[in-house]
């Protein structure tokens, strides 16, 4: 916990982040705003941020749109990915159940180790069975 009205008036010159950030919290006049800033670029950018947001409301409000398109946008992305990830490990435990019928293994011992639930396993011989009678049919 930090006591911000008892941090020291001026800043050592070997003072740590938090205590960087300690006064940034705690700045009033713009001139310690900007002495911060000069000192820590991820302050800098809060600086800025803090600037932006503090202008007319209009300015508030496409900043926010802003910040919500950025955010939203990455939000579709990391979920596309997951989907993504989740469609090759669906399609690689098809290909693993597929491979271990070929070679006439149990279903149960197929669904147990492909992951797949044992209906779909059987859909799946049932599938290749067609496949294979339609393969040596005349």
């Amino acid at each position: 916990m930090i006591d911000l009205p008892k941090l020291p008036p001026k800043l050592k010159e070997d003072c740590t982040g938090l205590e960087l950030w300690a006064k940034f919290i705690n700045a009033e006049r713009k001139e310690e705003f900007d002495m911060l800033a000069g000192k820590n670029p991820y302050i800098d950018s809060a600086y800025q941020q803090l600037q932006v947001i503090s202008q007319d409301k209009q300015k508030r409000l496409e900043y926010e749109a802003r910040e919500k398109a950025v955010r939203d946008y990455n939000q579709g992305m990391f979920e596309a990915k997951e989907k993504g990830r989740e469609e090759g490990k669906q399609e690689e435990s098809i290909r693993v159940a597929k491979d271990m019928l070929l070679e006439s293994f149990d279903i149960k011992i197929t669904s147990k180790i492909s992951g797949l639930p044992l209906p779909e396993v059987e859909k799946l011989k049932i599938t290749l069975l067609g496949e294979a009678n339609k393969n040596n049919a005349p």
